[in-house]
Parts: structure tokens; sequence; C-alpha cells
């Protein structure tokens, strides 16, 4: 194992890949918002979201030999190992329920890491997987992972910041617990049936170029199907071709 990666940078799966010439990459798959670590707090402005993109932009400029060889770098970037038995610390390893369990119960090859925005602006919490693609756990805005003396170890609260989908679905389920509508109206019984049929919240986005847009639509209207139709026979055919 390489000290303070979790994977051997030698191995002939990542030789393969050539890992150590890749540029840093991020994914928000495994990422959550929870209590100190959410979104919400009066000391988080509109501008912290920008200087977010800015540091992961930045960061994607670099590449993995960097973070791997480069300790001076790796200083700057306030990148170490998350230290777990800080004082003060507001959560534990094994409380990352959202991720998956191989994971979390294993440090040794997915230790997880902290990553300055900026001086002032928090961390991004993560670990890397078996492409060293950086899989962001949690966002840091105020800095709640590593509590200072200075403030006593006290954390700043912070809470989680509802989007809009996830506000329409609490409303439907408020409409749902409390029936807030006339009996007559029609609306209990069609809210009911969503309550039995459940509401899919899993989401993919992917942009086109016009030009695969419109060869999309075309797909769409020719076979008349969806954009899960096709979605799926991609997969399938993706596992026909490897098998």
């Amino acid at each position: 194992m390489n000290p303070g990666i979790g994977f051997d940078i030698h191995s002939p799966l990542l030789a393969q890949q050539n890992v150590k010439k890749r540029y840093f990459t991020f994914s928000f798959k495994q990422w959550n918002q929870i209590e100190n670590f959410g979104l919400k707090s009066y000391k988080i402005g509109i501008s912290w979201f920008a200087s977010l993109l800015e540091a992961l932009k930045r960061y994607s400029d670099v590449k993995i030999e960097t973070f791997l060889e480069n300790n001076r770098f790796r200083n700057v970037a306030r990148f170490h190992e998350v230290i777990w038995d800080q004082p003060g610390i507001p959560i534990q390893r094994h409380e990352f329920t959202w991720v998956d369990k191989n994971i979390v119960e294993n440090n040794e090859d997915y230790p997880f890491y902290q990553l300055s925005i900026s001086a002032s602006s928090g961390r991004v919490i993560g670990y890397f997987d078996e492409f060293f693609c950086f899989q962001i756990v949690l966002l840091d805005p105020l800095h709640n992972i590593c509590p200072t003396q200075h403030t006593h170890y006290k954390v700043d609260p912070c809470m989680p910041l509802s989007c809009e989908f996830k506000l329409l679905l609490s409303q439907i389920e408020s409409l749902q617990v409390n029936n807030q509508c006339d009996q007559d109206c029609g609306n209990i019984e069609q809210l009911k049936q969503i309550k039995n049929n459940g509401i899919p919240t899993n989401a993919v986005v992917h942009f086109l170029d016009d030009l695969k847009l419109n060869e999309f639509n075309k797909v769409l209207k020719k076979f008349e199907c969806s954009a899960a139709d096709v979605l799926e026979a991609g997969i399938s055919s993706l596992n026909s071709f490897k098998a």
C-alpha cells in the first residue's frame, strides 16, 4: 500500500490505467447533506458556491501524481486524512451510512481525506475509489470536520438545504399525511395513488451537443420510446457486448 493513499499505485490495474498521469477528477455520486455539514447557514453566501466551483476547477487541472508525490502541493491544498480522534469532531466514520458499507468499513484501502476549498472557505471530504476518482461524501463549508482550540472545539451549526425537488416531495408528503384538501375534490385519492406507487427519486442528467440531441430525439420519435427506454437498451447492449 502507498502511505497516505489507500492504493498501490504500482498495481497492474492502476498501471494499465496510467493513473499517475491522469488528472484529478471528482464525483458527487456519494455526496450527502447532514447536520453540521449542510449548506444552510447565514455564514454561507452565494460566493461560497463560486469558491467551491473555482476550487474544483483548479484541482481538475492537477495530475494525480502531484497529489501522490508533491508534499508542498498537499500542504497548500491542506490535503490529508480526516483525523477521527480530533477533539470535538462532530462525525465518525461509521456514521457515513449513505456510503457503501464495504467502503466505510475499509479505512486501509479507502481513507477519507479533506481538501481545502480556500484558506477560509471550508473543505471537501471524500475518498479515492478504485479508479482514483475522488468521491465527495460531504461538503464542509464551515470547516466543522476539524474544530479548533480557538473555538473551544465547537462547530458552527449548518443544516441541509433542500432543493426544489426535495421541497416538492416534502409538500406532497405533507398533503398525504394531513389531507389538506376538500374531501370531494378528488385529490386525496390521487395522492394516495402516488403514495402507493412511490415516487422515483433517481435522475440521470447528461448534456448533449446539438447534433447528438437531434439524433436522440429522432430515436425517441422513430421507436416511440422514452429516454429511460433508450438508457435501458444501451445498458443491455453494453452488458451483452462485454459478456
